[in-house]
């Protein structure tokens, strides 16, 4: 396990310097540019894709991370280079120190475009003669900020792995709702006996009465105050609807173990998740909930967490693709891109949230287990940083 991670333009494509004794390990810069261009393919099973993603995996136990550019030539960052390296190190956690050595004569300067903000890492730019040293500040004397979920585990897992890696919470989670599709929200109360919910878990029986009861708006609109970050994400959309008499309902996992399910599964037709209708129904509801968002807090606290399902996991015997048949993971990723498109079109005023391709892979440590929507931990923590910082800018 490495506790400092250093990329440099020293090192060529391959070289891969390591001194375990102090927890270091040397990259190649060159390499890591071309990956954050999307030149190579990360999900192949090579040395250095294998200790990134290593790196992204273990990402709480890392200290510190030096970006060397200066070469035998001088520096190899380049100004359309300058965008995607920037975005990369702005993945990170804010208690990651971040080093940055650059030529004094540098036309990208790295250290300086980066930004100036308390969630900024950068502890020490050193730049031939001259070296900048800035305090981090460690999101101290940050109120809580109040969160409202209505989504999935792929945005209520950000707040888990934040908590975790810090040792304390900065967001207060108001209202988690999920396992409720936007459609079924808007349609028709189904009436049921309170007894046929049979779930064990309170909050699957919360989470089906509600996707029953209709009762989902009323609930998320109530848990928003004017200082709510109100967090939305589609990935529940992957479930199938039930239509019956009137009423859409959510046909997950945990409603087709009611004995509901059963007394009406014979009388009701399956809409699936990704046909053109469920598609359209979809996007207006967006757009209605939206509004109605709008309506009770400012649209600059809206944010859509744009998470597609992850094509491959990492386990200790390296990247491994997850089962399309199993999972309708392509499926799902073309019906989640074409509402993210609805979205950006037509509600362009809110936060639409999203994260480097190369940190969407799948985790065999996550405590849920290995799923298409079961992230690494860097994912949820920059996520994290993403969200403190529009928090506390508006």
């Amino acid at each position: 396990m490495f506790e400092h991670y250093a990329f440099s333009a020293k090192r060529k494509f391959g070289d891969v310097h390591y001194v375990k004794n102090e927890k270091f390990i040397e990259l190649s810069l060159d390499e890591l540019m071309s990956h954050l261009k999307e030149v190579s393919a990360f999900f192949c099973d090579n040395l250095f894709n294998i200790e990134l993603a290593k790196l992204f995996i273990n990402i709480d136990k890392v200290k510190k991370i030096t970006i060397d550019t200066i070469s035998e030539n001088g520096s190899i960052c380049t100004p359309d280079s300058l965008a995607c390296l920037l975005e990369f190190i702005r993945v990170f956690p804010e208690k990651i120190e971040i080093e940055i050595i650059e030529p004094a004569e540098s036309n990208s300067e790295i250290g300086l475009a980066l930004d100036r903000t308390f969630l900024t890492n950068v502890a020490k730019v050193i730049a031939s003669d001259r070296s900048l040293t800035k305090l981090v500040k460690n999101s101290f004397g940050i109120k809580p900020l109040p969160i409202s979920i209505y989504g999935s585990c792929c945005s209520r897992d950000i707040f888990d792995a934040h908590d975790k890696y810090n040792k304390k919470s900065l967001f207060t989670i108001s209202k988690y709702i999920s396992n409720n599709s936007i459609v079924s929200m808007f349609s028709a109360p189904f009436y049921y006996d309170e007894l046929d919910i049979n779930l064990d878990s309170k909050f699957l029986q919360y989470a089906v009465k509600a996707d029953l009861d209709k009762t989902t708006l009323i609930d998320f609109i109530h848990s928003l105050s004017p200082e709510s970050l109100c967090i939305i994400d589609i990935m529940d959309e992957r479930f199938d609807l039930l239509s019956y008499r009137g009423s859409y309902i959510t046909k997950t996992w945990n409603f087709v173990k009611t004995n509901s399910y059963k007394k009406i599964k014979s009388n009701c037709s399956q809409i699936e998740f990704d046909s053109e209708e469920k598609i359209k129904q979809t996007c207006d509801n967006i757009s209605r909930l939206l509004e109605i968002i709008k309506s009770n807090i400012s649209y600059k606290k809206i944010v859509i967490n744009n998470t597609p399902m992850a094509e491959y996991y990492y386990s200790d015997e390296g990247f491994k693709r997850f089962d399309d048949q199993k999972y309708n993971v392509l499926r799902y990723n073309n019906f989640h891109q074409r509402v993210i498109t609805y979205i950006k079109e037509n509600h362009s005023d809110v936060i639409v949230m999203e994260t480097p391709w190369y940190l969407n892979f799948g985790d065999t440590n996550h405590k849920w287990g290995v799923h298409p929507y079961h992230f690494n931990k860097s994912f949820y923590l920059s996520r994290a940083k993403r969200l403190l910082l529009a928090g506390v800018s508006l």
